[in-house]
């Protein structure tokens, strides 16, 4: 199996997210379509709580949980407190701004020379299309590598976000979700040995601000469904707040594959009427 680098990020600026939104629509999704993952509580009948609801919540009611001091009461009545998610939003705002005109600046211990460096934070969008870039390098190396044989996968894992019926503050959701992260991992592992395969896993939330992973599999050959099953299995074992109904593996909101080769062949041929669809050439980015 080729090895390859993991590229764990959440889907955050433009230039990924139309990277993203390519791929999904090589299988067959889009923004309207609702997919599997959106339906995370479908089973759960209980009223679903309100976005305001939601960001009344603290980001975290757990002990230990690292927060930068942006997001953090330290002067709080009651002792150190995470802020709720609507302040924390309100603090990102105001760093976003703070953050516009500005440049990593960075001074040669030596010399004392200063030069300037890298945007100052990821959602700059010098940052973005720099990351960009480096996804169309990796996207040339798989097309030259794997060819015809080419096959993507798109997986989706979901988890909760108002199990007992009250929305859960979003970062130990986010926590909980990735619990599973390690099992996954493994299976996939274990499922596609002595294959050449790839991966991109990105946290990317729904319209409620609760995340959800997708991961899109490149595999030098065929794939299957029976391949990945066990893969999202293993998040549902080890996730306590993923259910087996929001991860049936027959739905291709959770799994779907897809041959790039037959894509890409069909796009050079003429459409046979006007309402054909025009497939776009797919994107690739390795594990």
């Amino acid at each position: 199996m080729l090895c390859g680098v993991e590229v764990v990020g959440v889907s955050t600026d433009a230039r990924r997210e139309q990277y993203w939104e390519d791929l999904a629509d090589e299988h067959g999704r889009s923004n309207s379509r609702p997919s599997k993952s959106d339906r995370a509580d479908s089973t759960n009948h209980r009223e679903r709580p309100s976005r305001g609801d939601a960001l009344s919540r603290p980001l975290t009611e757990r002990d230990g949980v690292p927060l930068r001091e942006d997001v953090r009461d330290l002067g709080a009545i009651h002792g150190d407190r995470p802020l709720s998610w609507r302040e924390a939003t309100h603090e990102w705002r105001d760093y976003i701004e703070d953050s516009e005109d500005t440049d990593t600046v960075f001074q040669n211990a030596e010399t004392g020379e200063y030069a300037s460096g890298s945007s100052p934070h990821r959602f700059d969008p010098d940052y973005s299309n720099k990351q960009y870039a480096k996804l169309k390098d990796l996207e040339r190396g798989l097309r030259s590598d794997y060819g015809k044989r080419l096959h993507t996968a798109m997986l989706s894992l979901t988890a909760s976000w108002y199990p007992d019926g009250d929305p859960l503050p979003p970062v130990d959701h986010l926590l909980d979700l990735d619990s599973s992260w390690e099992a996954v991992r493994r299976e996939l592992s274990r499922q596609l040995d002595g294959r050449r395969w790839e991966y991109l896993a990105i946290l990317e939330p729904h319209k409620s601000g609760y995340l959800h992973i997708h991961i899109a599999v490149f595999v030098d050959g065929v794939v299957s469904e029976s391949d990945l099953a066990p893969v999202v299995e293993a998040h549902v074992r080890n996730c306590d707040l993923a259910t087996h109904e929001a991860h049936d593996p027959s739905d291709d909101g959770t799994i779907s594959i897809n041959r790039v080769a037959s894509t890409a062949e069909a796009s050079t041929q003429p459409p046979k009427a006007s309402n054909t669809r025009t497939h776009r050439q797919p994107r690739y980015v390795p594990r």
